[in-house]
């Protein structure tokens, strides 16, 4: 009895150990709050100077605007969620042209997530499980912001939250002051 209760302690412990273990390996994984906030990667498959063969009529204005910027969020991403939460606190005036598409399961929930998040006073597009911006510029994930210069795709990345989202309207605003200069 005594030699199989300590065969169960040490395969109990081993277990915990080995616990430790892949949560130590997940830890390592996952950015830092403060890596997080500025995470940004380069879409690579989004077909750099193409442009719609269609614009939805709510993202007209960022189809033709000299430089704008179009951010892709899903409706059920917490990420997402961050960021639409910080975009309905910032005045639009001090981001640029900027639109959203709402990459949603139904028109009616993305309609919902941006009154309730304040996104309605930017161009809002609600692309039904995402097939416009799927279809015209390769992205199938979110957020993501994708640079446009008169409609046509300049860059597309993917970020980690609305530090991050910031840090790439930061980098377009100096662009733009340097091609005016």
């Amino acid at each position: 009895m005594i030699v199989l209760l300590s065969v169960g302690l040490l395969l109990l412990a081993v277990a915990v150990v080995v616990l430790f273990a892949m949560l130590g390996e997940l830890a390592s994984r996952v950015p830092r709050s403060s890596e997080a906030a500025v995470w940004t990667a380069e879409v690579k498959d989004a077909p750099r100077g193409v442009s719609p063969a269609e614009w939805p009529q709510e993202l007209s204005d960022v189809a033709v605007a000299e430089q704008a910027l179009l951010v892709v969020l899903s409706t059920v991403c917490n990420s997402c969620i961050a960021v639409a939460e910080e975009l309905g606190r910032i005045p639009p005036r001090t981001l640029g042209p900027l639109g959203i598409v709402l990459s949603t399961g139904s028109s009616a929930r993305g309609a919902e997530f941006a009154f309730r998040h304040g996104l309605n006073v930017f161009p809002v597009f609600v692309d039904d499980g995402g097939a416009w911006v799927g279809r015209e510029f390769a992205v199938n994930s979110s957020p993501t912001a994708l640079s446009l210069s008169h409609g046509r795709l300049m860059n597309a990345h993917s970020f980690a939250g609305a530090g991050a989202l910031r840090e790439l309207i930061a980098e377009r605003q100096v662009s733009n002051q340097e091609s005016e200069v």
